[in-house]
């Protein structure tokens, strides 16, 4: 799965677009980051990045961030 395939897939579920980001940080919201190679999910709220997990391919990394906006009921 790739960033596109996730926004589709999102959009599907009824995940609001507030909750998420697939460009890196965004306040109060789920987030997706590509650096050097290194795809990262968090949850950025008042500057911090919290609960950040790294993954060695985009796909691992939207695969991720998908279960948690699905699974978190305050997203719809």
């Amino acid at each position: 799965m790739n960033k596109e395939i996730l926004k589709n897939k999102l959009k599907d579920a009824g995940i609001r677009e507030e909750a998420y980001s697939l460009d890196g940080d965004k306040l109060d919201a789920y987030c997706i980051d590509n650096s050097y190679n290194d795809w990262s999910v968090y949850f950025f709220e008042r500057g911090l990045r919290i609960g950040k997990k790294h993954f060695e391919s985009e796909s691992d990394a939207c695969s991720y961030l998908l279960e948690q906006l699905v699974s978190d009921f305050t997203t719809r």
